[in-house]
């Protein structure tokens, strides 16, 4: 790939990275770890739901953060490319994989298995994610991109975008206060609540 269009197709590998990645890693790993009955024993351990939910989200955004420095790293030794805004990128992988990471725990509430964990992640790929895809390679004009800013991917693409190109200052701070508010309303209104009784349930108490 020549700079220009390299440059372009960074954002597209970090938005996947830190969304349906994280929510395919987070949602398997829950999975499986109930599976093996490793989440039924918090009930019985010192380790809060809290801490638990908060240990598997700080580990998504700090994955995500690896691979941002690996790949910027990479692109920067064998193609020379570098971000001028390259310190956008941090903050915006970092509230991206946060949401997604919880996202990626509420799919595995009330799922019956495997298949179904990632059946859902596939619909949300195609029914939300797939509009931010077509954002970043400029396949939406921007005056149509502004109302699709409600969908989650599309303002964290917004976000990853603003470290390697121009984004409109004002959709860059509708993205940041809508995810952060996200962030919160999925984790106390879903995550939190729905972590002890999906335990309780699966365990069959």
């Amino acid at each position: 790939m020549d700079k220009q269009l390299l440059a372009q197709f960074i954002p597209f590998v970090f938005l996947v990275d830190s969304t349906v990645m994280n929510i395919g890693l987070i949602g398997t790993a829950i999975f499986y770890e109930q599976q093996e009955h490793t989440v039924s024993t918090i009930l019985t351990s010192p380790v809060s739901d809290d801490e638990y939910l908060g240990a598997k989200i700080i580990i998504a955004i700090l994955n995500s953060l690896v691979t941002l420095v690996f790949m910027t790293a990479a692109i920067w030794l064998v193609k020379g490319v570098t971000f001028t805004h390259w310190a956008w990128l941090p903050p915006a992988i970092i509230v991206t994989a946060a949401l997604h990471a919880m996202l990626g725990i509420a799919l595995t509430y009330r799922a019956k298995d495997f298949t179904a964990i990632m059946l859902r992640g596939v619909v949300y790929m195609f029914v939300v994610w797939l509009p931010a895809v077509f954002t970043l390679f400029g396949l939406i004009p921007e005056h149509v991109v502004a109302y699709l800013l409600v969908l989650p991917p599309v303002s964290a693409a917004r976000l990853l975008t603003a470290g390697t190109g121009t984004v409109h200052g004002g959709q860059l701070m509708f993205a940041y206060m809508y995810l952060l508010l996200l962030c919160a309303v999925v984790y106390f209104g879903v995550v939190r609540p729905g972590f002890r009784r999906y335990v309780v349930r699966e365990i069959g108490v």
